[in-house]
C-alpha cells in the first residue's frame, strides 16, 4: 500500500475547500471578508496613560550587554569580560560573564 505524502495544514485546508459546493465556499469567503473588514476599519485603541505603552509592547530580548567599568578580567588572557545572556542549554535566559575576545592561549 502506498504511503500518503505529508502535507501542510494549509494544503489540507485547500483540499477540504475543493470538496465543498461552490455556494458554501462563497458564503465562507463572504463571512471571512465581513469579519476581517470590521477588524480593519475599527479605530485603534487610544492610550490615556503613558504607563500603558509599556504593557502594550513586549520587552525587547537582550542577548548582549556591553562591558561595564566593574567587569572582571579573563583569568587566562586578562581581557575584559562582558555580561551575556544564555541562548541555549539548561541556563536559557540566565546572565553570565563571557570573554569579549577569543583568548590566544586556547
Amino acid at each position: 500500500m502506498a504511503r500518503r505524502t505529508k502535507t501542510s495544514p494549509f494544503e489540507d485546508l485547500i483540499f477540504i475547500a475543493s470538496r465543498l459546493p461552490w455556494w458554501l465556499s462563497l458564503l465562507i469567503a463572504l463571512a471571512a471578508w465581513l469579519y476581517f473588514h470590521s477588524v480593519a476599519i475599527s479605530p485603534p485603541p487610544t492610550v490615556t496613560d503613558p504607563k500603558q505603552f509599556a504593557s502594550a509592547a513586549p520587552p525587547a530580548p537582550v542577548s548582549f550587554v556591553p562591558a561595564q567599568a566593574s567587569a572582571p578580567s579573563c583569568p587566562v588572557c586578562n581581557s575584559d569580560m562582558q555580561k551575556r545572556v544564555a541562548k541555549r542549554g539548561a541556563n536559557i535566559g540566565n546572565e553570565f560573564w563571557g570573554r569579549s575576545i577569543r583568548c590566544a592561549v586556547e
